[in-house]
């Protein structure tokens, strides 16, 4: 689990208008958006989601929870690709 006091890098592709975040020495997190225009925040950060992994380990129904949500993503994901492939 990242450290609160871990370098990050802010990018940004605009100029300014959308920014990203990224911590500098840890390559296997993907970037996560920090603020974008006109654009509603996500009800569930990255940030929020590894969380729950850390915390899963010690809470059993919240890995419960997790699994089913994988479980949820997959069919979806599943169902979805069958659908683009038939169009």
């Amino acid at each position: 689990m990242p450290k609160k006091e871990e370098a990050l890098i802010y990018e940004s592709p605009d100029g300014g208008e959308t920014v990203y975040a990224h911590y500098r020495d840890r390559p296997e997190i993907e970037r996560w958006l920090v603020s974008a225009p006109n654009k509603q925040p996500d009800i569930f950060e990255y940030k929020d989601f590894e969380d729950c992994k850390y915390y899963a380990k010690d809470y059993p129904i919240l890995q419960k929870q997790l699994d089913k949500l994988k479980t949820i993503w997959y069919t979806i994901k599943d169902e979805a690709e069958k659908k683009t492939a038939s169009e």
